[in-house]
């Protein structure tokens, strides 16, 4: 594992743009007409970042190349409509409202076997598709899901959501205060035998994991495979893909039934397991990337090497 100085302030840099009225109108405007009529709306939001953010086509048209699919203007404006789409979905997720949305389950008998026996789980994703939707996993197995979140880079969309969904359904846990008091959050709903879902493609932390992906050798955060190891829990992966207009594809499949790192290894020996699965990750979110690849919301030099100057826009 490498320990660079800062090596999130990548995606940490990357600002939300647009004002807190223009979110909650759209957001609002959604939930009195329904879903449906306000799409044109999320058309002209895609289009805006489109014509005024390069920097922001850019890294959508980098990994739309990577990963082989066409990468054109409208693959890249198809890229941004699907981010707007899955981002007005999720207050509908959080409010419990999908009847306007499709639902498809592919291995939700995972989480029904965790529930007969009454453990709880980490479920890791990414930023692919909607994490919210995987709240209804959690839900077809009656297993409360929380979902770790860094609420210091979407503070906008936190209030939002805080106004339109009442507080019992939220169930974040912010991972922005100290490591010792997330920790203990995070084993206290597992020890329950709830979900605790993190998403672990972005580095936000000292420690990361070099492996490949899509071709790269790309850097992954160790954090959340280190906080499994620790609590010897479960762990899955579950991946929400969206397919206009309104299809939710929801995967979920087995990682490890507990992650081990043997005291008994030297540091290296460690180090190994640790990238070993890390590396499964890795490989099975590339899977996902190429079934859906509009559905990457990674907005940042995503492959960039650490200490690389980004490009200009």
């Amino acid at each position: 594992m490498t320990r660079p100085a800062d090596f999130s302030a990548g995606w940490r840099q990357v600002r939300e743009v647009g004002s807190d009225w223009g979110m909650g109108f759209v957001a609002r405007l959604a939930l009195r007409l329904g879903r449906r009529p306000v799409h044109i709306l999320l058309r002209l939001v895609a289009l805006y970042y489109f014509l005024f953010h390069p920097a922001v086509r850019r890294r959508s048209r980098d990994f739309l190349q990577t990963v082989g699919a066409a990468a054109g203007w409208r693959a890249v404006y198809r890229n941004l409509l699907r981010f707007a789409e899955c981002t007005l979905d999720r207050v509908f997720f959080l409010r419990g409202d999908v009847g306007a949305l499709e639902l498809r389950h592919h291995g939700h008998d995972h989480l029904d076997n965790l529930a007969r026996h009454g453990r709880g789980a980490i479920v890791l994703g990414a930023h692919l598709g909607s994490f919210e939707s995987l709240r209804c996993l959690g839900q077809a197995s009656k297993l409360p899901l929380h979902i770790v979140a860094d609420v210091r880079n979407a503070g906008r969309m936190q209030k939002l959501l805080s106004r339109l969904v009442p507080s019992e359904k939220l169930r974040f846990i912010d991972a922005g205060g100290s490591a010792a008091e997330l920790a203990s959050e995070v084993r206290a709903a597992v020890d329950r035998g709830e979900l605790v879902a993190i998403l672990a493609d972005r580095v936000s932390g000292p420690r990361t994991v070099v492996v490949p992906f899509l071709g790269r050798q790309v850097h992954f955060p160790a954090g959340p495979f280190l906080v499994a190891a620790v609590l010897g829990c479960p762990v899955y992966l579950a991946f929400g893909l969206y397919f206009a207009p309104r299809r939710y594809e929801l995967y979920c499949e087995p990682l490890a039934d507990g992650i081990q790192l043997p005291r008994h290894l030297a540091r290296a020996g460690r180090n190994a397991a640790m990238a070993s699965v890390v590396a499964s990750y890795a490989a099975r979110l590339e899977h996902y990337c190429r079934l859906a690849p509009d559905n990457w919301f990674n907005f940042f030099d995503f492959f960039t090497p650490p200490g690389t100057p980004s490009p200009s826009p």
